[in-house]
């Protein structure tokens, strides 16, 4: 009965004796995506021609001898029975000899068993079905077969056993650039392979390969004519041609333009590799190049370096400006560094704020840490985003090759412990990892953890330090200093760990706490002492302040303490007006309003213009310690205490010393018209058991 395709469903006569063959090869097509394979087994060569002759059989799948006939003669029966029927044989590995008689007799292709999946064996079926019932057309009417040649949109090529060529249709034409039949050769102009763009040898070009026999399935190509300069990607496939007793007698080449979906695949292939955001490499891709790298560098013997980069203050950049405006800064910034540093520097980011650079023959760390002060430089100028001029520092960290580590999560790890190290500087630095960065690092790690496990446990505690008027020795308040006694390690610097309780966001939480109980404390202390005129000091860092909901937490405080606003002091300092201006001024006014007092702490270390203060809403004014230390003897400190403390009489502005240690210091800074004064010479901080009996007598008598 004639063959037939009935939609995608393939009607398959398997011929082997093999029942586990049968069941092997039925489970493997069952998966074969986009199309339906029927397979009915012919044990014998009786069934065999019974279901030829009764059935409509769109392919032969020859999987094993029969009893009385090996595959070979099996294809020369069935060749024999019909010469256009689709056969593809499966061969156990390595029996080339009968791969090569089977497709001597005309068999349309070959598999090995080993390498049998759903896609090649699918593939093989649908190929040779398609080429049978293409041939078999061509055949039957060449005026139709050129007709429809005329139409397809795959080019198609035909030539004879002396490679003369027979066809060339319109699509070929098109593609390649060709003129007509009579002046082409089949060696075609300007064909490569795709992925090397090498020219292909003659003897691989694939009308070649298909005279000697061989079939040719989805061979990329590439191929340049004038037509197209920028060139095509082409899919290839090749078949011989054989005349009724299956000698070759000549072949088929046919192909079609896949440049669209090379170019998608790349495009998918950029995209994996690539920040989407910015269009750098990725951490992906770096992390993959560095290992290529290292392997350079081994087979080499030279050196490397990796520096990691994290930009200063996205999150306050991200809250001042916007997130979107943030975004477009990224951008920006991938984009300087990218035209600035050198073309054979790899940069990639590392996600969030975070870049990295690869340099690779690496001289002397000098190279390095030139390396890191240009990046500072083409940072340095502030980036114009929109109608902003956002300013940018980073910080970086170096590890170098082989010294910080042999493999790629080594290195980076290495690089990013120096780069927070850097972060703990002061930012806007850099810094080589070495072992003496790790062991601080691990220790800041370990102080991390231990933290919050001190947070959720509330193991700090409260030390306050009296501050005096230094015309009647009175004390008019208390400073609160926060306090954590390390089970291990004992009493941790508060240097050591405030920064970590910022850097990690527990500041607010633990800033709450601070607030709560010292307000609670000098409630306690009014009462029990008749003193309602005692306040309180809390120091504010740049992130509490700056939280949009601190005037409410500051207000429901003072509310549960029963404390009136002016009893509560919010010392701050240059360094916080500086880092969160609009946010921290925002919330200093409404704070103002309400009658708690500001106190401008560490005044004096020469961020903060004089004339600037005027600006403020402030009841106080702390001179730093650095400052009153060099008293007397320092006329340059004895000038700007001058002008503080007469900007302070003008604006009607109380001020306090700090760090008074000697009779000679207080002296002096009263003379002046110095207010107040806190130090060891009034008093060191006290534990709260201690502050009531200091109170009941006279500090100066001591």
């Amino acid at each position: 009965m004639p063959r037939s395709m009935r939609g995608q469903e393939y009607q398959v006569l398997l011929v082997t004796e093999n029942e586990s063959d049968s069941e092997d090869l039925a489970r493997i097509l069952a998966t074969e995506r986009g199309h339906r394979f029927q397979l009915n087994a012919a044990p014998d060569m009786d069934a065999l021609k019974k279901q030829l002759g009764t059935s409509a059989v769109d392919a032969v799948l020859l999987a094993g001898d029969l009893s009385d006939a090996s595959m070979t003669q099996i294809a020369i029966r069935l060749l024999e029975l019909d010469c256009d029927l689709p056969i593809v044989a499966v061969t156990d590995d390595g029996e080339e000899e009968t791969a090569a008689e089977l497709l001597a007799t005309g068999v349309q292709d070959v598999l090995w068993r080993s390498e049998l999946d759903a896609d090649r064996l699918g593939r093989a079926l649908r190929y040779a079905i398609e080429r049978a019932a293409t041939l078999r057309e061509l055949l039957e009417s060449e005026s139709m077969l050129h007709s429809i040649l005329k139409n397809l949109t795959e080019g198609v090529i035909v030539a004879d056993r002396q490679e003369k060529l027979l066809l060339v249709n319109a699509a070929a034409r098109e593609l390649l650039g060709l003129g007509s039949v009579s002046s082409l050769a089949t060696d075609i102009f300007g064909m490569y392979e795709a992925d090397t763009v090498t020219r292909i040898r003659d003897t691989a070009r694939p009308m070649a390969r298909a005279l000697r026999g061989e079939n040719v399935s989805d061979l990329e190509i590439f191929h340049r004519n004038a037509d197209a300069p920028a060139g095509r990607f082409l899919s290839v496939n090749a078949r011989p041609l054989k005349d009724v007793n299956g000698q070759i007698n000549g072949g088929v080449v046919s192909f079609r333009d896949v440049t669209a979906r090379r170019k998608a695949e790349q495009e998918l292939t950029h995209l994996a590799l690539h920040d989407g955001q910015t269009n750098i490499p990725n951490q992906a891709f770096f992390v993959e190049t560095l290992r290529k790298a290292i392997a350079r560098a081994e087979r080499s013997h030279v050196r490397m370096a990796v520096l990691l980069l994290n930009l200063d203050g996205m999150k306050q950049i991200n809250d001042r400006y916007g997130n979107e405006n943030g975004d477009l800064l990224l951008k920006e910034v991938a984009r300087r560094l990218a035209d600035g540093l050198r073309a054979g520097d790899f940069l990639a980011r590392m996600g969030g704020d975070g870049f990295v650079v690869l340099f690779e023959d690496l001289s002397h760390n000098e190279h390095a840490a030139s390396l890191a002060d240009k990046i500072r430089e083409i940072l340095a100028p502030a980036f114009a985003i929109r109608e902003h001029q956002i300013p940018v520092s980073a910080s970086i960290g170096i590890s170098t090759f082989p010294e910080c580590g042999d493999d790629a999560g080594s290195l980076i790890k290495t690089a990013e412990v120096a780069m927070r190290r850097a972060k703990e500087s002061g930012r806007n630095t850099y810094h080589f990892y070495s072992r003496s960065v790790h062991a601080e690092m691990s220790r800041r790690a370990e102080l991390e953890r231990d933290l919050r496990e001190a947070v959720e446990q509330e193991h700090f505690e409260l030390e306050f330090q009296p501050i005096a008027d230094l015309g009647s020795g009175r004390i008019e308040s208390l400073e609160t200093l926060l306090r954590w006694n390390h089970p291990e390690h004992g009493l941790v610097r508060p240097m050591e760990f405030l920064p970590i309780l910022e850097a990690t966001g527990m500041m607010n939480g633990v800033g709450e706490w601070v607030l709560a109980s010292a307000c609670l404390q000098i409630r306690d202390w009014q009462r029990v002492l008749g003193r309602p005129e005692l306040s309180i000091s809390v120091n504010l860092s740049a992130a509490q302040l700056g939280h949009r909901r601190i005037v409410d937490v500051i207000d429901r405080i003072l509310t549960n303490a029963n404390l009136s606003a002016e009893s509560l002091i919010l010392e701050i300092t240059e360094a916080t007006l500086l880092t969160e201006p609009r946010a921290v001024r925002e919330n200093l006014s409404v704070l103002a309003r309400t009658g708690v007092q500001l106190a401008l702490d560490n005044f004096g270390t020469g961020m903060m213009a004089l004339q600037s203060i005027r600006q403020l809403p402030l009841s106080q004014i702390k001179i730093d310690r650095s400052l009153v230390m060099s008293l007397p003897a320092d006329p340059d400190d004895i000038a700007l205490v001058d002008a503080t403390l007469r900007l302070a009489e003008d604006l009607g502005l109380k001020v306090v010393a700090e760090g008074l240690e000697v009779d000679e210091q207080l002296r002096f800074l009263a003379d002046r018209g110095c207010h107040l004064g806190q130090g060891n010479l009034v008093s060191p901080p006290l534990p709260v058991t201690s502050i009531h009996d200091f109170l009941g007598r006279d500090w100066r008598a001591a």
